[in-house]
């Protein structure tokens, strides 16, 4: 995984646990194990990144839907999945 997507999928977490205004680049940084001037290497700000965030989480809930959809299972479990 590469910078970017680490930072992504950490910022994911951060935003969840804290909403945008009480998550910090500083903090997202630390998590990813990088430091702040490399989140502003791939993004011009929080709220670039936030936008990014919710990309990516728009991406892996798709991915996962069509996961359940191709399961071997009757229509009605694959409904209870989604």
């Amino acid at each position: 995984m590469d910078n970017k997507e680490k930072i992504i999928l950490k910022s994911i977490s951060c935003f969840r646990n804290n909403g945008f205004n009480n998550t910090t680049v500083e903090e997202i940084a630390r998590m990813s194990g990088l430091k702040k001037s490399s989140i502003y290497h791939y993004f011009k700000s929080k709220a670039e990144l936030f936008q990014s965030a919710i990309h990516k989480e728009f991406e892996l809930f798709i991915e996962k839907q069509k996961e359940i959809i191709q399961e071997d299972l009757p229509l009605e479990e694959k409904l209870k999945n989604i």
